[in-house]
């Protein structure tokens, strides 16, 4: 793929994401805190841990339940 057609793609999917509401934030966590958090909550095998896509997938995960509990509560308190 040129440039152009990499820079084209990440375009799509960026537009894509805020079409369905979503964004994608940077954040600075200890990634071996955060690895071990992950693995023992169940929400990573010991394999995943080892790939960092699904490291951060894990991560977005667990921070999109936490939004969609934290929502559901304070809009019936």
């Amino acid at each position: 793929m040129t440039a152009k057609s990499l820079a084209a793609a990440r375009q799509r999917r960026s537009r894509q994401r805020r079409r369905v509401g979503e964004s994608v934030y940077r954040v600075a966590v200890k990634e071996n805190a955060a690895i071990e958090a992950l693995l023992r909550a169940g929400r990573l095998s010991e394999t995943a841990a080892l790939r960092r896509s699904c490291v951060e997938q894990a991560l977005g995960e667990l921070i999109s339940d936490f939004v969609e509990r934290w929502v559901k509560i304070n809009r019936h308190a």
